[in-house]
Order: C-alpha cells, then structure tokens, then sequence
C-alpha cells in the first residue's frame, strides 16, 4: 500500500507540474525578425539596425515614453554600449535574423517572467509620429501566468510598423492581451 501511495503522489506532483507548465515549453519563443519586402528601394532591401531586448515590467514606461528619434540620433541611446541589448543588422545579403529560444541571451537577460520583450528598428524616412505610438517600435509581454506563448514568434519590419505574428495570447479573458495597445483578437 505504501508503495503505490508514494507512485500516486509522484504521479500527481508530475501532473501538477506538467499542467503548471503548460505555457513552459514554449519559452521563451524562438524570435525571428525580419524586412518586409515592401521596403525595397531601388531594387533592395535597406540596411536597418534593430535592437531586442528584455526589460523588467517596472522600465516599460521609460522605453515607450522615449523619442525614438532621440534614441537613433548620432548621440543617442541607441549608440552606447548597453550588454543587455541584441542588435541585429539587417540589409539586402541579411533580410533576417534569429533570436533561437536556447540562445544564450535570454540567460543573460534574467528572469524576465513579469517584463516585456522590445523590438526597435530605424527604419530611414520613418520618423516619430507621437510619443508612444512610434511605429518603429514594439513591445511585447513575456508574462507567462498570463500568457501563452508560441513556439515561435517573427516580427516584421515595415514603414507602418513593426508586426509580431503570432502573438502570446491571453489565458483570462479579462486580461484582453494588448500588444502595443492592439487588443487580442485571435482568440
């Protein structure tokens, strides 16, 4: 009796595990960003520097507040060392990039489990249309209690803006997961 006593409680302690999980496996996702064709000149695909990074809940504000313009400006942010950042150079020989879900810089980037993933691009001819609302910008949730993740997003980039496909969804209904203020419509 013993015996199958503890086989049940192992068994049950596994399943809990595995339910609370659900979301585990599929984080953090594999990250591919990518040029939008539509952003040929001449021919070809311009040279766009992009920088990925995670940040806790409690910096959102001062990453969606900042002036993009400000941030790509010669003397800007964007310009000084910061190894927390991933920066990507995309162009016509490397339309895209990967971030893969085993890729050290999630390690480095912490736990992250309450903060958002951003995804900046400067993108030529695209300029500040308001403060939070830049389209070369876009933040994502990386809160696993409240959402699903997939196994693998991409984000594209494009002079209207920068497109995360598919999105984490939200678990609750009443969360209405928003991504750059988008609501959740595929659900």
């Amino acid at each position: 009796m013993g015996t199958r006593l503890g086989v049940c409680t192992l068994f049950g302690s596994l399943l809990s595990l595995v339910l609370l999980c659900g979301g585990c496996a599929n984080f953090p996702p594999t990250t591919t960003v990518r040029l939008d064709p539509s952003l040929r000149e001449g021919g070809e695909l311009p040279f766009v520097e992009v920088h990925v990074m995670a940040i806790p809940e409690r910096d959102l504000s001062k990453w969606t507040q900042a002036s993009m313009t400000q941030y790509w400006a010669p003397n800007g942010a964007s310009r000084s060392a910061n190894s927390m950042r991933r920066v990507l150079q995309l162009g016509p020989n490397r339309p895209s990039d990967v971030i893969k879900s085993n890729d050290p810089i999630w390690n480095k980037w912490g736990d992250i489990s309450k903060g958002y993933l951003l995804i900046f691009a400067d993108v030529n001819g695209v300029a500040n249309r308001d403060m939070i609302n830049d389209p070369r910008r876009v933040w994502i949730p990386l809160n696993r209690e409240d959402y699903n993740f997939p196994k693998e997003m991409t984000a594209t980039i494009r002079r209207t803006g920068i497109d995360v496909s598919p999105r984490p969804t939200a678990k609750h209904k009443f969360l209405g997961m928003k991504v750059n203020g988008e609501p959740d419509d595929s659900r």
